[in-house]
Parts: structure tokens; C-alpha cells; sequence
């Protein structure tokens, strides 16, 4: 026998077992609708208040499977003992706790009246129909579930919310059971994770405070970082005074924040900046500058206290001429790279060396005696003695002295035109006059040099000429002393020495230098005495014979020995004592340095023993 739920009332037992198969399987959802659903409720009701109200009478209805038979109800007693009987038969049913979901069989759940009204039911169908009673009653039962169903979703929406609810919290709790075992295990990781968020939340709470502390001091910082920046664009645009101030403020930071990485950085590219601060000043002396930008800029080194006081005049002068031998190398330069063994390109070095060198020398000794003032103590100044103080100048000088004599000798050398070499001892001269004034007189140093040149090119001069006289004298013979018809090509010899001595003479006397008297009187003397040689070598071709022509040549011979010895030697010596040093030379005896007795000899010998009536 089945167990069925005791959900189930008596009445809804008894309106099972009276209704037919259609009333069973009637459809809730069918065509008939609510209507038809709440008649068969009232009926139900109905029969449910009837099967009650007959349970205690002697005559009862007992359905016969038909519904047309009508019998006599049991006595009461009769399901007494059917109750009794059920108690004591072995059941699964009748214990407390019975098996599935249902409440198991007892008395006193017996006792109830649905059930004693569902018993009476029992007892009162026949046999036959029993074993149809629990299909009615599932029937029954899916019918009621189905209604209960609809009218749970028409009208209490919230049960089935909850019911739902509760399916979720159950699951839920028995997923929530199969992790509480791994609950400890997780603590901890959970312990763990929490320290190492500790020491993260540490760190970065340190690291914001760091930030809002370079937050709070954060124009401060800029202005610090972009220090170097500002710098390095204030030197390049000439504002030394403010980059100085920057700098200076920079290091008053350092000292106050000895610690500080940044500044410590920071302080160290100014400092390289400052450096280049000093060689961007430093380039500056080499440009031409007048007086007061020197002295501002020397201010500006000063300032910087980065050289000391001899160490500044030092690199003051050394960027002058810096400039001074770039300007000769590039302008003076330029045409001798072109012509290098050219006399014209080697006189043009020379001019604008010296232009150059009056300019650029001239102007940097007269500001640096301005700027840097002579000391007179004792004391150290910049830590060098003031003897070392008062020797830069000088050495400065002595370092041009020598420059410029080392190009005298190298390029003097190819100048052979004494006019030229005049023009540009004049040139020299100004510079050196200019110097002088200064307290800087380099003439002395290079006078030797101009007149060893002028000495060797007036002695080339003499030689050449007398040699070519002499060379032409032998040449023609005893013929050539003959006046020729028509004047000829060549000229006599004494107007070939004349000119040739007043021709130098013409030059000399731009470019007469006292020193030179004893050297230039032997080479006078030597072109002299090498003419007259010439012309004694010359007499000993003459022939002593009467003819016209042989007399001719003879006469011709005394007249030139005589011309010569008579009018041209004194001539000669003459303008060189008086006509070119006897205006520069005067009172310092240059008279009588021009020795010419023993020319004198040979010609009065050529005089008296090649022309003589009788044959040598």
C-alpha cells in the first residue's frame, strides 16, 4: 500500500472518491476557466461538510462504483477496530518516523475526524474499487497541485520568490559547508598578504609624503633645476652680471644644504657651467673690444674670483695676442700662401704685419696698462710676488719683440728694393715710436735686423755694379774707353760708376743708417778699386804704335784715368759722406771714412805707365 502525504484533508479525500474521471482529470486551464474552478471548490467544500456531518449517523452512503447504489454507514465501532487493526499489523506506515517525507500512522493522527472520515470512505467502497483508490487519490492530488499551483502564481507570487529563496540559501549553505575546511588554511595566506600590504602601505605613504613635500616646495625646485639652464642662456647673451649673481646664490645653497643630492648635482653642472662661463669671457677679450668693454669684462673674471689677479692679466694678454697671430695668419697670410717666393707678396706680409701688429699690440698694452695698475707694495696680490706682477708686461713685449723680429729675418730676405725696404722701415718705425711711447720700444731689438738687409742689398748693389762695369770694360777693350759717333749704346765708364753710386745713393739715403757707415764705406771702396783694377787691366791692351787710332785709344785711356781719379772718386765720396749720412751722421765723423788712397795709386800707375812714351 502507498504512502500518501497528510496533506491531504478528508474532505478532498471524499470529493476523490465521489467524483467521476472527468471531475479528476479535469483540466484547471481548460475552456470553462476561473468560473468553473470555484464550483468545483464549492462542491468540494459541500461534500467535505456533508461527509462530516454523517460520520456519527447509523446510515451512511457507500458508493457501490456505480453512484447509484446507497447503503447503510458503518458503526463507529467499525473503524475503532480498523484502526486498531492497522496500529497492530507490521507496518512501515505505522511508526512515527516513517520512511520518505510523510509523518508516519498513530492514533491519535487516526483519531482526527478527516481521517476517521477517509476510513469510513474506505470501509464503505467496495473491494473491486479499492485497488482504483490510489490513482484517484494521485490524480486527485496532481489536480489540487496544479491548482495550487495557479493560484500561488495568480495571486502569491512572493511564496514562490521565497521558495526559490530558500532552494538558493540551502545550495548556498552547503557550497558555504565545503569551504569552511579551507577557511583556516586561507587565514593564512590572508595574515601574510595583510603584512605585505602593510609594508607596500609603509612605503607608500613615505612616498607620498615625499611627494607633497616636493609639491608644497615645488616652485622652489624649478627654480633650482632650471638654475644651469638660466645660466648658461644668461652668458650666452651677454648678461654676466646676473649670471654671476645666479651663480653665487647657487653656491650660498650648497653651503647651506651640504646633504642634498640635488643640490649637490645641481651646484656641480653650474660650476662646469661657470667654466665655460669664464671661456665664453675669455673669447670675448679676443674680439675687438674698445676700452670700457675690456674693463667690464675683466670685471665680470674678477667677480668670478675663478683666476687670480696674475693669472687674469696673464690669460687677459694672452687672448690679445691670440687674436694678434689669428689676424696675421688670415689677412696677412693670404697673399704670400698665394705668391710665396713673390718680393711684392713678402713686402705686403710685412706692411700688414705691421699694420696689424699696431693695432692689435699698440691697443693691447695701452688697456692693460689701464685695467691692470702697477702695484707698489709688497704684498702678494693673487698669490704672486708683485715682482712677477710687473714682469707680465714686459714679457709680453719681449714675446712680440721676438715674434716680430723672427719675421723680419724670414721675409726681409726676399726684398732686394731699398726704396721698398725704406717704405716699410717708415711703416716700422711708427710702430715703433708708438711702442716707445708706451714704454715698450722694440726698435732697438729689430734695428739690426733692417740694417743687416739694407747692408747686404746696398753691398749687392756695388758688387753687381761694379762687376758689371768691369765685365763691360773687358770686354770692349781699350776701344770701348773711345768716344763712339753718334754716342753709341753703352755709356763711359766714369758716368757708368757715377750713375751707378748716385743711383744708390737716391735709394740709401730713405733708409741711411749710421751703423752701416764703416760696412758701406768698404763697399764703396771695393766697387771703386774693382773699376779702377778694370781699367789698369784694360791699359795693358794698348798698343804704342802712331796711328791714329792706337794714338786715339791712348789718349782716350788718360783722359778716363784722369776723369776718374779727378772728378768721379771725389764725387763719389763725397755724396756718400755728405749727400746720404752727412745729415743723419753729423758731428760723428764720417767724414774720411771712405779710404780710397790706394785706388789713387792704380790709376796714377795706370796713368804713368800705360800711357807714357815709351812701352811698359
Amino acid at each position: 500500500m502507498a504512502h500518501y502525504p497528510h496533506s491531504l484533508s478528508a474532505a478532498d479525500l471524499h470529493s476523490i472518491s465521489d467524483s467521476n474521471p472527468d471531475q479528476v482529470f479535469h483540466n484547471p486551464r481548460s475552456n470553462h476557466g476561473k468560473s468553473d474552478l470555484s464550483r468545483r471548490r464549492k462542491s468540494r467544500d459541500l461534500d467535505a461538510l456533508q461527509l462530516s456531518t454523517n460520520v456519527s449517523d447509523p446510515v451512511g452512503v457507500a458508493g457501490s462504483g456505480d453512484g447509484d447504489a446507497k447503503t447503510t454507514p458503518r458503526p463507529f465501532s467499525v473503524n475503532q477496530a480498523l484502526v486498531s487493526l492497522l496500529l497492530e499489523t507490521p507496518s512501515p506506515y505505522n511508526t512515527v518516523s516513517g520512511a520518505g517525507d510523510g509523518v508516519g500512522l498513530s492514533k491519535e493522527l487516526l483519531a482526527q475526524e478527516e481521517y476517521a472520515v477517509f476510513l469510513e470512505h474506505l470501509l464503505s467502497t467496495p473491494l473491486s474499487s479499492l485497488p482504483s483508490e490510489p490513482m484517484n487519490l494521485a490524480a486527485r492530488h496532481a489536480q489540487i497541485s496544479a491548482q495550487l499551483a495557479d493560484l500561488t502564481h495568480e495571486h502569491f507570487p512572493a511564496i514562490l520568490s521565497a521558495h526559490d529563496s530558500v532552494i538558493s540559501v540551502s545550495s548556498g549553505l552547503d557550497h558555504m559547508e565545503r569551504f569552511l575546511d579551507e577557511f583556516p588554511a586561507a587565514l593564512d595566506g590572508v595574515s601574510s598578504s595583510i603584512s605585505d600590504f602593510l609594508s607596500q602601505a609603509t612605503a607608500i605613504a613615505a612616498r607620498r609624503d615625499r611627494v607633497a613635500l616636493v609639491l608644497d616646495h615645488l616652485p622652489t625646485l624649478t627654480d633650482l633645476l632650471e638654475a644651469p639652464q638660466l645660466l648658461q642662456t644668461l652668458a650666452r647673451n651677454g648678461h654676466y652680471d646676473e649670471a654671476l649673481d645666479l651663480q653665487q646664490h647657487i653656491e650660498r645653497i650648497r653651503m647651506r644644504a651640504p646633504d642634498s643630492t640635488v643640490v649637490k648635482v645641481v651646484a656641480e653642472e653650474v660650476s662646469s657651467l661657470s667654466r665655460s662661463t669664464l671661456l665664453h669671457l675669455l673669447a670675448q677679450l679676443r674680439q675687438p673690444t674698445p676700452l670700457a668693454t675690456s674693463i667690464r669684462l675683466v670685471g665680470h673674471l674678477r667677480r668670478a674670483a675663478i683666476l687670480p689677479d696674475h693669472a687674469l692679466r696673464v690669460s687677459w694678454l694672452a687672448s690679445r695676442w691670440g687674436r694678434f697671430v689669428e689676424r696675421v695668419n688670415t689677412e696677412a697670410g693670404g697673399t704670400l700662401a698665394r705668391h710665396p717666393t713673390d718680393e711684392a707678396a713678402a713686402a705686403e706680409f710685412v706692411r700688414k704685419y705691421v699694420d696689424i701688429a699696431r693695432e692689435e699690440i699698440l691697443d693691447a698694452i695701452a688697456q692693460y696698462r689701464a685695467i691692470f695698475p702697477e702695484t707698489s707694495t709688497n704684498a702678494p696680490i693673487g698669490g704672486a710676488q708683485p715682482a712677477t706682477i710687473s714682469s707680465i708686461l714686459p714679457t709680453f713685449v719681449l714675446i712680440f719683440t721676438s715674434h716680430h723680429r723672427s719675421h723680419l729675418l724670414h721675409y726681409l730676405p726676399r726684398i732686394s728694393d731699398l726704396a721698398q725696404l725704406a717704405s716699410l722701415h717708415a711703416h716700422a718705425s711708427y710702430l715703433g715710436l708708438s711702442l716707445a711711447r708706451l714704454g715698450a720700444d722694440v726698435r732697438t731689438p729689430t734695428g739690426s735686423v733692417w740694417e743687416n738687409r739694407v747692408g747686404e742689398v746696398v753691398e749687392h748693389h756695388f758688387r753687381e755694379g761694379a762687376r758689371s762695369i768691369s765685365e763691360a770694360l773687358e770686354k770692349a777693350g781699350p776701344d770701348g774707353l773711345m768716344p763712339r759717333p753718334g754716342g753709341g749704346d753703352g755709356l763711359p765708364l766714369p758716368i757708368a760708376l757715377l750713375n751707378l753710386c748716385l743711383s744708390i745713393y737716391n735709394q740709401l739715403r730713405h733708409i741711411a743708417f749710421v751703423a752701416l757707415v764703416p760696412r758701406l764705406a768698404l763697399a764703396l771702396t771695393a766697387a771703386v778699386a774693382e773699376v779702377a783694377w778694370a781699367l789698369l787691366q784694360c791699359g795693358e791692351k794698348l798698343h804704342m804704335g802712331d796711328s791714329p787710332h792706337e794714338v786715339g785709344a791712348r789718349d782716350a785711356y788718360r783722359a778716363t784715368a784722369k776723369e776718374l781719379a779727378g772728378v768721379v772718386i771725389p764725387k763719389v765720396v763725397e755724396g756718400f759722406e755728405k749727400g746720404v749720412f752727412g745729415s743723419v751722421a753729423a758731428g760723428k765723423g764720417v767724414a774720411g771714412v771712405v779710404d780710397t788712397k790706394a785706388v789713387m795709386i792704380v790709376l796714377d800707375k795706370a796713368i804713368t805707365v800705360h800711357v807714357s812714351e815709351g812701352r811698359s
